[in-house]
């Protein structure tokens, strides 16, 4: 003999109050975040950098793809096929803290060699999610991880057909606590905002 259960209607109205909260919050999490970042309040940099806060910064020219942007004496620059160039910084933060910065600039390839479908929608996705310029050319940027040990992003753009990625890493390893006190994260990122408003196109 079947038993039939009879649930109590504030029973069911409380499970159907923790699906829904459970369901906005799934689709909360699968959301493209895009909106957040064109709302952000990171600088439009044009125009490169002058004055005396670049005074002592070296200058890394690339001729063959046409461009240049400076950088912080204290940082070294490696070169290779691609990436094109590496930016590279680490420093000591106190007795058990160290700092590591990385900005990478790369080559993804000309979009117009590319399968026709992969170089329209690249530029399809450029056009309708630009949040920044880079030399004047538009561009997307985009944090990938934003934690208190750790923090990337990277940004897109195309010149004349070519599309290049820029990517910065800052890192903080060693003593967690110590690190939480004496964080650098402000500063760099004003400092990498610095480097990229000497980029220019030079051609």
């Amino acid at each position: 003999m079947n038993r039939k259960i009879n649930f109590p209607w504030w029973f069911i109205v409380i499970l159907l109050a923790a699906f829904a909260v459970g369901y906005f919050v799934w689709t909360e999490s699968l959301r493209d975040d895009s909106s957040l970042i064109l709302n952000s309040p990171f600088p439009s940099f044009e125009k490169r950098g002058e004055g005396g806060e670049f005074e002592g910064w070296k200058t890394y020219r690339n001729e063959e793809y046409g461009f240049e942007m400076r950088y912080p004496s204290d940082w070294i620059a490696t070169t290779s096929s691609n990436p094109l160039v590496l930016f590279y910084q680490k420093k000591q933060l106190g007795d058990d803290v160290v700092n590591e910065n990385r900005i990478t600039l790369s080559k993804l390839g000309n979009i117009n060699s590319w399968p026709e479908t992969m170089g329209e929608a690249f530029r399809d996705s450029i056009e309708r999610n630009t949040n920044f310029l880079v030399g004047g050319e538009k561009a997307v940027r985009q944090v990938s991880s934003d934690r208190s040990l750790n923090y990337s992003e990277y940004i897109q753009f195309i010149h004349n057909g070519d599309a290049f990625s820029i990517s910065f890493v800052w890192v903080l390893s060693g003593n967690a606590e110590v690190a939480g006190r004496v964080s650098n994260k402000t500063k760099m990122l004003e400092q990498y905002n610095q480097i990229l408003s000497t980029f220019q196109f030079i051609e």
